[in-house]
């Protein structure tokens, strides 16, 4: 009898089955999510061409916004080809640190506390929580880091003491990376549990089917005569009880004697075999 498998290995292979199953879901909804991003950086840096054109801040915006460009149209076409899932959440975990690694650079380029960066952190906050593909682990150090660095921009700027607007600002960081959290496992745990129904559903119809192969039902009223046994057939000749079975059903016979037949066909060897 097979050993069964330690729980921790039952689940190291339930989830190396899920995430081959989610493989390529996840791709396309990344690539997707990648597109996004590349499309916002260009409208944005469109945007402080337009309205921002102050010099060498500017110009220092503006390098980020391509840094974020640049690596996104990289990502596309690495995710497109890999298949490994290892390197896939690597790769998704590097390109996410690059992405808020250039918007620490804007939100430090820009004034202290100004809406539209800060609005836009928290869109990436809650985003990378609920929206990637990958598990919650590859997502909540790179954003808790992007966060911490925006708290360090927020306090105390210039040695003067942070305004109401910047502790708002503090504890919303403080609340999206919980409500994150918390939204992330959900999400991670609610596709597994599916996943796992799913299986269960797969294996049944599995067992179901292997059964079904394996048993073919006779149904309705069977015509036997009462003096011989045999069974009277479609073409409405008669013929043995085994010959009818073994046509009509998955049945095979193997023949031998009962006691009884056994004393009545062999009366001497049952006398000799009688204690």
């Amino acid at each position: 009898m097979a050993r069964p498998e330690p729980d921790n290995q039952r689940s190291a292979n339930l989830e190396r089955r899920f995430r081959r199953w989610t493989r390529d879901q996840d791709r396309r909804l990344l690539i997707f999510l990648v597109i996004v991003v590349a499309v916002a950086a260009t409208v944005f840096a469109l945007l402080d061409v337009v309205f921002y054109a102050d010099g060498m801040q500017n110009g220092q915006v503006l390098l980020c916004r391509m840094g974020v460009l640049v690596t996104s149209l990289a990502a596309i076409l690495v995710l497109r080809r890999e298949r490994s899932v290892r390197v896939f959440d690597w790769y998704v975990t590097c390109w996410l640190i690059s992405v808020l690694a250039m918007q620490v650079g804007v939100a430090m380029l820009r004034p202290v506390g100004w809406s539209p960066v800060q609005i836009i952190n928290m869109l990436l906050v809650l985003g990378a929580y609920s929206l990637l593909p990958v598990p919650t682990r590859f997502i909540a150090v790179p954003v808790l880091a992007f966060s911490a660095a925006n708290l360090v921009i927020l306090a105390v700027p210039a040695g003067a003491a942070p305004g109401r607007i910047q502790f708002a600002t503090m504890a919303a960081y403080a609340v999206a990376n919980v409500l994150g959290l918390l939204m992330s496992r959900r999400l991670q745990n609610l596709r597994r549990r599916q996943f796992r129904v799913l299986q269960r559903e797969r294996d049944a119809r599995r067992r179901l089917r292997a059964a079904l192969d394996e048993v073919k039902v006779l149904r309705g009223i069977v015509p036997i005569c009462s003096f011989c046994k045999k069974v009277r057939n479609d073409d409405g000749d008669y013929e043995s009880v085994e010959a009818y079975l073994s046509r009509n059903s998955e049945a095979d016979f193997s023949h031998t004697l009962c006691p009884d037949c056994f004393r009545e066909q062999y009366p001497e060897e049952a006398r000799v075999s009688s204690p």
